[in-house]
């Protein structure tokens, strides 16, 4: 697996949990899981990108932990917005 799959793979779930209905979805325990999980790797890729001084990478771990953090909070717009940003960073980064 390459960076960039990588990077695809979690912004694709980032994507579908950004996508729910404000007023109806939730997340299942699945979801709420791998959010965690998500939000982890998003630590790790900005501080690898911190250490390799890869500003890129860093902007698009931090648009993942963002993304997180208002999935977290059900506001949904927020994060689909941010996300069709990263989806851009991630294609140049490719």
């Amino acid at each position: 697996m390459t960076t960039y799959d990588f990077l695809t793979f979690i912004h694709d779930h980032l994507s579908r949990m950004a996508s729910l209905n404000e007023a109806a979805d939730k997340l299942t325990e699945e979801d709420r899981d791998l959010l965690n999980a998500i939000g982890g790797a998003a630590t790790v890729i900005m501080e690898y990108a911190n250490r390799t001084k890869d500003s890129d990478l860093y902007q698009i771990g931090d648009d993942f932990e963002y993304a997180v953090n208002h999935i977290g909070m059900r506001v949904y717009f927020k994060a689909a917005s941010v996300l069709e940003e990263a989806k851009l960073k991630i294609e140049a980064y490719k």
